[in-house]
């Protein structure tokens, strides 16, 4: 965190003493192990080959695909979608749904739907507050903690990451420099201690997995400006250091980013401007920096990272919102025709305050300040350029960062002010309503968020 707005904040912090689905589109379709991370389009329909492992639907030419996979091994039956919704519009592939009731608009699964009996789970890491495990109320995405005390209370948190297989919880604590793994119990709690913690030369500020959960990626800040492999062992979670870590020279790495191809990463820069991508080694995971990169040399300034499910566009929150084509043989990147989009995006460096809901079909941002605002955007599929959903941005609050839940029925807003506001996501349109109860006394400072499904 930049030290002056630290100096701001500590006040404010101690006052407050405090990152699946079913449908209502009437396809039937069964998770794999590996969708969530790899949000594929793993269908018999037509977008068979968008993605790995997503959720397989039943053929057919009409109706809407399944969403992708949660990792959870979830076989999941849909109902009826809401008049104007999903259901009965020209589908992507999978089996024809009905037009439904009469309702809102197609809002994400309802009574009856058999995906409300999977559980959900957030892990919300803070700055000073430490990690809060919170119980997401699938039919209605009502938050409820899972502990009364937080996990490594204290725990200057700046990243949280859940591995594709939804076994282990990983943390960055900047100020211990350690790099912290929790083991997840079957009820999403995690042990009070970690089961592996591994120390770092630098400050952690962002983590990232890789969609097959093989390898870890840290940038690190202050000392060392750099980003760090590290490989993940299959049974323990725990993480060994490949190599020697990638020194960015010129500028600290602010945000990292694993593609979902499994084949490169970014990485937004502190004080420069530029996007440094880099070529995963399918081996070790090491990382060997692009021909052509740094790429955006004139519009990206640190920022979140965000990709479609099928990996064809990255999207960047560092200043302003912008959408870039991915070369998927050289990950180059190039400028989609019309960025920024937006110019009221933003939030602190390494803040998470971008996602794609996992279907691909909507990206949400935030932006802290000038007035607090969530906004959201329709994806064009074939170019890559963003149309601001309808109706007016959400105002209100102090959204740091946000989050999609497994199921892709609700977009999470961690504020800043130690509350987390929970919305429902129209799928007809991409509009977010928020829930009864929220936003709920849930988090902290910085709060950072990633989530899990019950195996």
């Amino acid at each position: 965190m930049n030290p002056q707005r630290w100096q701001l904040l500590v006040p404010v912090t101690i006052a407050i003493a405090l990152t699946s689905g079913c449908g209502s589109d009437g396809t039937p379709f069964t998770d794999s192990a590996s969708g969530a991370a790899a949000g594929g389009h793993a269908g018999t329909g037509t977008h068979a080959a968008a993605g790995s492992g997503g959720r397989t639907a039943a053929s057919g030419a009409t109706g809407r695909a399944g969403d992708e996979g949660s990792a959870a091994g979830d076989t999941l039956v849909p109902v009826e979608g809401g008049a104007g919704g999903d259901a009965a519009a020209g589908g992507d592939s999978g089996a024809s749904g009905a037009a439904g009731s009469a309702d809102s608009g197609g809002d994400s699964g309802g009574p009856g739907d058999p995906s409300i009996t999977l559980q959900r789970f957030a892990y919300v890491a803070t700055f000073l507050n430490g990690l809060s495990l919170v119980s997401i109320d699938p039919a209605t995405g009502k938050l409820s903690p899972l502990s009364a005390t937080p996990v490594n209370p204290g725990g200057q948190l700046y990243a949280v990451s859940v591995d594709p297989a939804q076994r282990f919880v990983y943390t960055a604590d900047r100020t211990a420099k350690k790099i912290n793994t929790y083991a997840i119990a079957a009820d999403g709690t995690l042990p009070a201690q970690p089961n592996s913690t591994l120390a770092i030369d630098g400050s952690p500020t962002s983590l990232t997995l890789d969609v097959q959960g093989r390898f870890a990626y840290v940038a690190s800040a202050d000392e060392d400006k750099a980003v760090s492999t590290f490989k993940i062992d299959s049974t323990s979670g725990a993480l060994t250091a490949v190599g020697e870590p990638v020194s960015l020279v010129d500028s600290g790495p602010a945000y990292v980013a694993a593609d979902p191809s499994g084949h490169f990463v970014y990485v937004s820069q502190n004080s420069v401007f530029g996007i440094r991508g880099y070529r995963v080694d399918q081996t070790t995971g090491a990382l060997s920096e692009l021909p052509s990169s740094p790429f955006a040399l004139a519009q990206v300034f640190a920022g979140a990272i965000a990709f479609d499910p099928a990996g064809r566009f990255l999207f960047s929150a560092g200043n302003g919102l912008n959408a870039y084509a991915i070369d998927a043989a050289s990950g180059a990147l190039t400028r989609v025709e019309g960025s920024p989009f937006s110019t009221q995006v933003s939030s602190d460096p390494s803040a998470t305050n971008l996602v794609v809901e996992p279907r691909g079909k909507y990206l949400y941002a935030t932006s802290f300040l000038n007035p607090p605002r969530v906004f959201g955007f329709v994806i064009d599929s074939q170019s890559g350029k963003l149309t601001a959903v309808p109706g007016e941005p959400i105002k209100g609050g102090s959204p740091y960062s946000l989050g999609v839940e497994p199921s892709a029925r609700f977009v999470l807003a961690c504020h800043d002010d130690g509350t987390t506001a929970v919305f429902s996501l129209r799928r007809a349109d991409g509009t977010l309503h928020e829930i009864e109860g929220s936003p709920f006394s849930i988090g902290g400072l910085q709060p950072e968020i990633a989530f899990a499904t019950a195996h």
